[in-house]
């Protein structure tokens, strides 16, 4: 084959590329992602911040750096944006399509090697994978760019025979600066390694020779990446935080299932996430399949060929190998399997494999063909019938993909033209935006006034001027609140720019201070705070078991909160306490939080569990700052309210069908028949231990058949101690008795739930719960240990003495106030004048001269272990707290109060807290 041919094939080869990735560039595909924001963000920082990230950037999950320091010189003298982050993946494809065809020339050299380069040159060019990495900004363009550059010179050391050292370094600076470039780049040495083993296997006469070309290039490659090494081993958690976030926690898929998608992704079955492929479109086309499968054969054979060269048995099995490097998206179980810019590293000799089959199948046709093949199997003819063929293909198929509307909303474009929109609007306004993502970089890259990330489960009402409120399609509206949003005042359509659907592109309303709230919220009646948030308006909401539903409440900010993850949380219970169900919502900014708004907090995704009874159930919040582990209690009217309050009403319903009792979450899943269409399917075990005078906590599941019970069942709880006696524990209906059995619907599921105090007076032992129906069928529930609890009837001297009577039940006799260190301890003792049925909550406030609440604790006596339930009369309970030493501290307010009511227990001057001085 003439050089000048060849020069010419190639140079079509990189203009067909070329035309591919720039044609269009500054329109599509739409974006920026939030990857390539964060890739400008970082650059930029670089370029304008003084930022030096090296060898990674900590920051995302932890990114290499080596693309953003090659992207600087594009951003500072090309275009502060995304563009040139484009063109600067342009070049970097375009490059790596040189490599592959000057890489597949040098492997196997002759007019082979160079039919091989140029039809390896125009997989690569005509690749769909490669023509959308190369017009996004993603840094994972450059891992294939520098592994082709060092293969390259690598095999130009290993050939030359003068200046081979020179080559050899200059591989070694390329193969060890891959591992700056993207995740998948770790394999890379490895492979190399076992490249270099086999021929070093296979140069029986140079072996000598070949392991001094090995330690040249090893050398310069290793001392290239030891400051990455050093980096994993010093920062181990930024180093693999990005690989365990793909491959730890709940997987989406088993490493098997994903090990076979990603067979069939070469040819079969590709991604499925459109936002990076074509859905489903598969990494090679069929015919270019066939020749990988042929390409993959031939070089098999070729391994084992002794009378080929070391250096062409050894290109054989690096190309054999490259499938492999497709490892890093195989264990990617939690990152959307298969994926294909995760299998990035297989490139470029997954395409010289494709050639190598190419050009087998050109020879055969020529041999076997007879003149009808030899006119066919013309190499240059083909290559541009395939180079044209493929071009048209490509452009058809990444066309119809890129200017999809689902695409544009899927790449963050939504969230892009937000943010040119902002960029023309005036500065005065408060802005709030909606994001999955809080501080989302697509549309912090833009020169947007001041921005308010609200998430997805807030929403502000101003205090004092009217704000712009901006949903993007990735994060709209609630359904619960769109209504109401629809009666506000809303952007014009006009206003906005539309989608490629012919949609608006986001939703924006502008929220004023005298804006109403939603009706569906109830106004609260007191003034319920807990001294950073008033409770405003509660929710009035339900549903079906087995279904999702969302909460929103109303709270004003009445001081600013010095926390910025005050997390609400939520919890619904029925009328003996038990919880039904719980919630939280994500937070973060809330120390940004401005005094006098009103936010509108949501829940989302409450799952009602399968067999909830039907009714009215409290729902109930408290905010908690997790950082530091506090809660802060509420007051109503200036009076203790607990840390939990009441905040609004759920409704239960009964759906029209119920799912069979296989569904049901039982742990001891064994149905009894209790009476013609009624059946225990099972039952949760009671605690190994317990303390008598506590509440046994039990869960029963019942089912009711085709045909409901024709009467009411009732049923008694017993334990049997180890001589058979029986102690009676209570008597019920199922659910007590509010749904009798034979008003049960077909097939109704019911979870219950009941509270089972035990005896005061139950000796120590070992028991066995029974539970026995009215038809004397009688079910062991399990066995549980009845434990003493050390009980002090003497009082245990104390500094200071007081006669404290809360309630007429409850003593407090003396206390000690100690320093220890840093903290202050006090030690309460406390005196049971009666048996108490009721479980009592301490408060300890903490207060300054003003009296205002410094430091506060609101639990149950020894910190949540020794409920008043529990003490009988006569008994002496020593209560401890812990505090921050504070001079600021000068008296201690002290009572008890119902968590479940909020009522507190009075002294006799009807007071409902003992004032302690501070001073020690």
């Amino acid at each position: 084959m003439r050089r000048q041919t060849f020069i010419a094939t190639a140079t079509l080869i990189l203009l067909a590329a070329a035309t591919l990735r720039l044609y269009g560039l500054h329109t599509y595909p739409p974006g920026p992602h939030y990857d390539e924001a964060v890739n400008v963000i970082v650059i930029r920082s670089i370029a304008y911040g003084g930022a030096r990230p090296f060898p990674m950037i900590e920051n995302y999950q932890g990114r290499e750096v080596l693309y953003h320091y090659l992207g600087l010189p594009f951003m500072v003298y090309i275009y502060d944006g995304r563009f040139a982050l484009q063109l600067l993946n342009v070049c970097c494809n375009l490059l790596l399509v040189a490599s592959t065809i000057q890489l597949g020339r040098r492997m196997f050299g002759g007019r082979r090697g160079a039919l091989i380069g140029l039809a390896a040159g125009v997989v690569a060019a005509i690749s769909l994978p490669q023509v959308w990495l190369a017009r996004q900004s993603f840094r994972a363009v450059t891992l294939p760019m520098m592994q082709g550059l060092a293969l390259i010179f690598l095999w130009r050391g290993l050939q030359a025979r003068r200046w081979s050292w020179v080559w050899l370094i200059i591989g070694g600076l390329f193969a060890g600066g891959a591992v700056y470039t993207y995740n998948s780049s770790r394999l890379f040495p490895i492979w190399l390694a076992l490249g270099g083993l086999a021929l070093i296997g296979f140069s029986a006469r140079e072996r000598i020779k070949r392991l001094r070309q090995g330690a040249v290039f090893f050398g310069v490659l290793a001392l290239v990446a030891l400051p990455f090494v050093i980096y994993a081993f010093v920062r181990p958690d930024v180093f693999f935080g990005r690989l365990y976030e793909v491959t730890g926690g709940q997987n989406d898929i088993s490493l098997p299932e994903s090990l076979r998608r990603h067979a069939l992704m070469f040819f079969w079955q590709g991604e499925t996430l459109l936002r990076y492929n074509p859905v489903g479109r598969p990494y090679f086309t069929p015919l270019e399949g066939v020749f990988l499968l042929v390409g993959l054969a031939v070089t098999l054979r070729g391994i084992f060929q002794q009378r080929s060269s070391a250096l062409i048995r050894a290109a054989y099995v690096l190309l054999i190998l490259s499938p492999l490097m497709i490892v890093p998206s195989v264990i990617s179980t939690s990152g959307f399997p298969p994926n294909h810019m995760r299998s990035v590293a297989m490139v470029p000799l997954i395409f010289i494999a494709v050639a190598v089959g190419a050009e087998a199948v050109i020879q055969a046709i020529a041999k076997w063909g007879g003149a009808v093949g030899r006119a066919l199997a013309r190499p240059y003819g083909l290559l541009y019938v395939a180079l044209g063929v493929g071009v048209f293909i490509t452009a058809r198929d990444y066309s119809a993909w890129v200017t999809r509307a689902d695409l544009y909303y899927q790449t963050d474009a939504d969230l892009a033209a937000a943010g040119e929109w902002l960029t023309d609007q005036p500065a005065d306004a408060p802005i709030y935006v909606a994001a999955a993502d809080r501080y989302h970089p697509t549309l912090e890259i833009y020169d947007t006034p001041p921005i308010r990330w609200l998430g997805t489960d807030t929403l502000f009402l101003p205090a004092d001027a009217p704000h712009l409120t901006i949903f993007p399609h990735s994060a709209p509206p609630p359904d619960d609140l769109r209504g109401w949003l629809s009666g506000v005042e809303a952007v014009p359509v006009d206003e906005i720019p539309h989608a490629p659907d012919g949609a608006p592109a986001f939703e924006a309303f502008w929220l004023t201070p005298d804006t109403a709230l939603p009706d569906q919220l109830l106004p609260s009646a007191q003034t319920v705070s807990n001294g950073l948030l008033e409770f405003v308006a509660g929710a009035n909401s339900g549903g079906y078991p087995n279904g999702e539903t969302s909460l929103t409440t109303a709270w004003r900010v009445i001081q600013p909160i010095p926390h910025g993850d005050f997390t609400p949380q939520l919890r619904v219970t029925d009328a003996l306490g038990n919880v039904i169900l719980r919630g939280e919502s994500f937070s973060v900014g809330t120390d940004h939080w401005d005094v006098g708004e009103v936010v509108l907090q949501r829940i989302p995704r409450l799952q009602i569990p399968i067999g909830t009874p039907p009714g009215d159930y409290r729902i109930e919040m408290t905010w908690v700052a997790p950082s530091q582990g506090r809660y802060y209690p509420f007051s109503s009217d200036g009076q203790p309210a607990g840390l939990w309050i009441t905040v609004g009403n759920f409704n239960i319903g009964r759906p029209s069908a119920y799912p069979p009792p296989a569904e049901l979450p039982i742990e001891v899943r064994q149905p009894t028949p209790i009476t013609d269409g009624l059946t225990l399917e099972g039952w949760n075990r009671p605690p190994d231990t317990a303390r008598a005078g506590e509440v046994l906590p039990l869960t029963l599941y019942w089912a009711a058949g085709a045909v409901p019970p024709a009467n009411d069942i009732t049923y008694s709880l017993q334990l049997t101690d180890a001589n058979g006696v029986a102690i009676p524990l209570e008597a019920s209906a199922p659910l007590l008795g509010e749904h009798p059995t034979s008003r049960w619907l077909s097939g109704q599921l019911m979870t219950e739930r009941p509270q089972i105090r035990l005896p005061r007076e139950l000796p120590n032992g070992r028991y066995t719960l029974q539970l026995t129906t009215s038809d004397t069928i009688t079910v062991s529930l399990g066995r549980v240990e009845i434990q003493g609890e050390p009980r002090l009837f003497d009082a245990p001297p104390m500094t200071h003495s007081l006669e404290a009577v809360f309630g007429g039940q409850i003593a407090l006799v003396g206390y000690d106030l100690v320093e220890q260190g840093e903290q202050l301890q006090l030690r309460l003792l406390w005196r049971a004048l009666q048996p108490i049925d009721q479980s009592y909550t301490v408060f300890v406030h903490l207060l300054d001269a003003d009296h205002q609440i410094i430091q506060q604790k609101d639990v149950m006596p020894r910190n949540n272990t020794y409920s008043t339930l529990l003490w009988v009369s006569d008994e002496y309970i020593v209560d401890e707290y812990l505090f921050n030493k504070s001079p600021a501290i000068r008296d201690i307010n002290i009572g008890l109060y119902s968590q479940q009511t909020g009522q507190r227990l009075a002294l006799s001057n009807d007071e409902t807290q003992i004032t302690l001085p501070a001073n020690r």
